[in-house]
């Protein structure tokens, strides 16, 4: 119980066995009122300035600390330094090595001639270009690998890109089951010396995945399956859009081979190096087979790309974990600091226009202490507003 309420009690007391205090109870009960209120809104602008202050502080301390934990710019140029430094090996080294011999790739007894293409992949332009070397790419490339009739070839007289000659033998997919075969696939390649052969892992051009799910909705509209209400399992078609698999020569036997570094042999971390890329072909609501208009075999191995193990971007791409952006981690982690001190910042501002009535209430608060604690009298009128606001 505050003072003021047993204050505001005494008088009740006075009036009762005195009527002539009515005119000071009155005044204490106006003021006891006014100092209720006076206290209220000073405990709601002490609550918004704490909150204000201490969000404001939070975020201010988390932002420093941020910006001195991120260690940006040492590791971008720790990351810069290994780039570079495989760049180099690759212009004096494994650049012309893989430069000096050519590839050719065999399907279900097929062969077709890859041809070599010098496009640059240029890094995203991060800050970082100005710090890197520049190099001469290499990579072996070819537009399909499914044979086609030869009155469906496109003519690429006008491709940017050099573009391998299609099989044109005649042979045509005729039905979508023989999509679904497994079909052997061997890399051949000679390097001025020998020719060495290289087995891929058999697969087939359409694959066929039946897995449960939580309903039909997802089936259907999220991954384009069939949904079985009996099994309650989902059926998805995946297409064989792109192969690349990077490729190194051993030095102990001196043979071209597939290189695992990285944990596969595949091109890019963002697909765990695994080196066959799918998309989706929609199943069709009867549970059959996918027609093969909806197949679109002439995008089957659209992109079919044979790089060394030692190519800058790859390297690239495994140093940035697939986003070609160095210290990005440590980049976002500075952005979010000065973010959050801005916020911060800007949190301030209403902590500081409170700080000053919170003050004063303070100081209205510690005077009225004291004075109780000087032993005044509550019964006293000469007590003064000054200590109630």
């Amino acid at each position: 119980m505050t003072r003021t309420t047993v204050e505001f009690g005494q008088l009740r007391e006075r009036v009762a066995l005195d009527p002539q205090e009515l005119p000071a109870a009155m005044y204490r009960q106006n003021r006891y009122r006014y100092t209720t209120r006076q206290e209220e809104e000073d405990a709601k602008n002490f609550r918004c300035f704490s909150c204000s202050f201490g969000c404001s502080s939070f975020m201010a301390i988390v932002g420093v600390y941020l910006l001195t934990a991120s260690n940006y710019h040492n590791t971008k140029s720790e990351e810069l330094v290994t780039y570079n430094h495989g760049v180099e090996e690759w212009t004096s080294d494994y650049g012309p090595q893989f430069n000096a011999t050519s590839w050719s790739l065999t399907v279900d007894g097929f062969p077709i001639t890859l041809v070599p293409l010098s496009k640059e992949d240029p890094l995203p332009k991060d800050g970082a270009e100005d710090d890197t070397l520049s190099y001469t790419p290499l990579k072996f490339t070819l537009p399909s690998v499914v044979p086609v009739p030869p009155n469906s070839q496109k003519d690429s007289s006008a491709s940017e890109e050099p573009k391998a000659p299609l099989n044109t033998t005649g042979a045509t997919v005729s039905n979508v089951t023989d999509l679904m075969r497994p079909r052997e696939a061997l890399l051949t390649v000679y390097d001025g010396v020998e020719t060495h052969q290289i087995a891929l892992p058999s697969t087939p051009l359409l694959r066929k995945v039946v897995k449960r799910t939580a309903g039909w909705k997802m089936c259907r509209y999220q991954e384009a399956g069939y949904y079985s209400g009996r099994s309650h399992t989902c059926t998805t078609y995946g297409v064989l859009e792109s192969m690349c698999v990077k490729v190194s020569k051993s030095v102990a036997s001196g043979a071209w081979e597939l290189n695992t570094t990285y944990g596969g042999s595949g091109c890019n971390p963002r697909s765990s190096w695994r080196m066959f890329a799918w998309r989706r072909a929609r199943a069709p609501t009867n549970g059959g087979l996918p027609k093969l208009p909806a197949v679109e075999t002439d995008r089957i191995f659209a992109n079919t790309v044979v790089k060394s193990a030692y190519d800058p971007r790859i390297l690239a791409l495994n140093i940035t974990n697939g986003k070609l952006v160095f210290a990005q981690g440590q980049a976002e982690e500075l952005a979010t600091g000065l973010v959050l001190i801005i916020i911060g910042a800007v949190c301030m501002v209403p902590a500081c226009f409170l700080a000053v009535p919170t003050f004063q209430a303070w100081r209205a608060r510690r005077k009225r202490m004291q004075y109780y604690q000087s032993g005044g009298d509550s019964g006293d009128d000469d007590i003064g507003d000054e200590w109630y606001g």
